[in-house]
């Protein structure tokens, strides 16, 4: 999400129950001509100092989401998630889950939920705005950061490229009436 000012952030799907929560957003500018920022090399180092300037506003931690939330804590939570699918019997109906992705952390989320389990599910996972090996990279580093170093993303999960479209969020009328 481009916006300008923050009167422009929406206020639809995890902005609204940020905003439920109470959360308090600070926003950080694209650089200028920024097709797309990469999260480590240009908008955490901002980001990180936006929360050192809270703390030494406020004396208040901050806690950082980065984009997509995929971190160790949003991986548990697709790890719950996928339980909760088992709990629903929807394994017993269905064979492949398939999921676009963004960050690729809801994609490691189910995948090693579903190889902890032993689930014969198949899930693929279809990139919006990064490429195969970047999901398998982000996969890799999760599965090493949970400390499951036998096993590889490409032995749990499918990364299918070659739907991204125009890129993350942005789409045509025509799509939108399929």
């Amino acid at each position: 999400m481009d916006v300008q000012k923050a009167e422009e952030i929406s206020c639809a799907g995890n902005m609204m129950l940020s905003r439920l929560c109470g959360a308090t957003f600070y926003m950080v500018p694209s650089l200028a001509g920024a097709q797309r920022i990469r999260y480590s090399d240009e908008m955490k180092p901002r980001i990180d100092k936006i929360a050192e300037q809270i703390k030494k506003n406020t004396g208040e931690d901050s806690y950082v989401i980065p984009i997509g939330g995929s971190t160790d804590v949003g991986l548990f939570g697709y790890i719950e998630a996928f339980q909760e699918l088992v709990l629903q019997g929807l394994f017993e109906k269905y064979d492949d889950i398939v999921i676009t992705s963004g960050t690729c952390g809801s994609t490691a989320g189910l995948a090693i939920a579903n190889y902890l389990t032993g689930s014969k599910v198949k899930v693929h996972g279809i990139p919006v705005c990064n490429d195969e090996g970047s999901f398998y990279n982000h996969i890799d580093q999760a599965l090493q950061e949970v400390g499951l170093t036998d096993v590889k993303a490409r032995d749990i999960v499918d990364i299918i490229s070659g739907h991204k479209g125009r890129g993350y969020a942005l789409y045509t009328q025509e799509e939108l009436a399929l």
